[in-house]
């Protein structure tokens, strides 16, 4: 029986191998405590080993020394040394001074407090729930509750677990690991190098400054690089996922995402899902992935000029860019030229005089504002009717929907021209063309030569057909 008696008493167990003393019901085990029963002892120093000490509801001076500790002060206002060794101390009811010492990972846990709590280690103090009153020195790890928390982190390496509840992490300067655990959570990186997760919820990550590592997790979640070289993931949901600065590598995973590269030569990998890709300044590549995919230059300032088949990508944003596993493409406010593949294509001219080329497969050709043309050069014989939502035939028009077209360029076999009542411009190739105009004011290149050309309304071009 070890009693302190009367006065403020220290029990010490610096010579014992690792023990496990528990102030608040006297009980003691391991190294030199096996079996000791403590009563009127206010303050602990531990052995140079991994020592579990814990205060009671009086005032107490919990020393770990050595070894990678664990400290609990429990009620009073109790001061915690950590010493040597990355040490846990676990927040409860006092208004505890938690000092990790010389250790480069020392944590302090709030898991059992009942209500949310706010913890900003660079200036070291602690507000609500089981922080209040707590005040830090050389922590750099928190874990919350299971409420909604706010953990602000220092200029050295943090670690932060938001745990449940719709958590605020901001990592500070150094290289910075965060999760956001369940719940929506919003986490920043700020400075440094850092990696985040966000774990179930929906949530919003931002790594700020530095070469960071971003993963959404489970949910729709939003994620931006900052500045720097970063790694994006949206992994499942449908996620927006946004490289700002720096040359960044940007993968959707499963869901319908929404991937921008920002400036720098970006990768972008959209995976599974019908993914958005905006690659934004730079040589970028754009990988599409499973489902049906969608290439968008609506924001370039300049005309572009994109080949599906070839997968390649010229002028303004699309400069230097490579697309693969991409089947739609949208254009900009200038005059772009767009050309699809194999598969079917939706090529979306915007604003300007554009030409869209669909290739192989019943692709969908719409020219937006603007005089637009639909390139059928590559083709065997087409014949396009511009009255006709659908029902286009014949080689590369077989299925094709057009919209807001005003012009077609033929191909070099013998091909069927019908216009509507816009002024439309055909452009045959090396064969016997036929050309049925309409109300428009319409323009005709022959080409090698036109079999028939009638200029009528849509009752007279009936007639003729028939």
């Amino acid at each position: 029986m070890i009693s302190g008696g009367a006065g403020v008493d220290t029990l010490i167990y610096t010579g014992s191998l690792a023990v496990n003393v528990n102030l608040a019901d006297g009980t003691a085990l391991g190294g030199d405590a096996q079996a000791d029963v403590i009563a009127g002892i206010e303050n602990l120093v531990g052995s140079s080993f991994n020592d579990s000490l814990t205060g009671d509801n009086a005032d107490n001076r919990i020393d770990g020394g050595a070894g990678d500790d664990i400290l609990s002060g429990r009620g009073g206002t109790n001061i915690l040394l950590g010493g040597d060794g990355n040490d846990t101390f676990i927040g409860a009811d006092g208004m505890d001074f938690f000092s990790g010492g010389a250790g480069t990972a020392d944590h302090a846990l709030y898991t059992n407090s009942q209500t949310g709590i706010e913890v900003d280690l660079s200036a070291g103090t602690g507000k609500f729930g089981d922080a209040q009153g707590d005040t830090f020195n050389s922590i750099e790890n928190i874990t919350g509750s299971d409420f909604r928390d706010r953990l602000d982190g220092s200029a050295v390496a943090n670690t932060f677990w938001g745990g449940t509840g719709n958590d605020v992490l901001a990592g500070g300067g150094g290289n910075d690991l965060l999760h956001g655990g369940d719940e929506n959570d919003d986490v920043a990186g700020n400075s440094g190098n850092d990696t985040l997760h966000g774990d179930a919820g929906q949530d919003t990550l931002s790594g700020d400054e530095g070469d960071d590592v971003v993963f959404g997790g489970l949910d729709a979640d939003i994620l931006s690089g900052g500045e720097g070289t970063d790694t994006l993931h949206g992994d499942e949901g449908n996620d927006t996922l946004s490289g700002d600065d720096g040359s960044d590598v940007l993968s959707g995973g499963s869901g319908d995402d929404s991937l921008q590269g920002g400036s720098g030569n970006d990768q972008l990998d959209g995976g599974d899902g019908n993914d958005s890709l905006v690659g934004g300044t730079g040589a970028d590549a754009l990988i599409g992935g499973a489902g049906i995919d969608t290439a968008d230059y609506s924001l370039a300032n300049s005309a572009v000029r994109i080949d599906l088949d070839t997968g390649t990508g010229t002028g303004s944003d699309a400069q230097g860019d490579t697309l693969l596993g991409v089947e739609n493409v949208i254009g900009t406010a200038s005059d772009d030229w767009l050309t699809g593949d194999a598969a079917a294509n939706i090529l979306s001219g915007s604003i300007g005089d554009d030409r869209v080329a669909g290739l192989g497969g019943a692709d969908t050709l719409s020219g937006g504002a603007g005089f637009d043309i639909a390139d059928y050069s590559r083709s065997g014989a087409v014949s396009i009717d511009l009255t006709l939502a659908t029902g286009q035939t014949g080689g590369h028009a077989q299925g094709d929907i057009l919209s807001s077209i005003e012009g077609i360029i033929g191909s070099d076999f013998d091909d069927s021209f019908a216009g509507d009542a816009n002024g439309n411009l055909f452009q045959g190739g090396l064969g016997a063309d036929t050309v049925f105009g309409s109300a428009g004011a319409d323009t005709m290149d022959g080409g090698a030569g036109i079999r028939h050309r009638q200029f009528c309304g849509i009752q007279c071009r009936r007639h003729a057909q028939s």
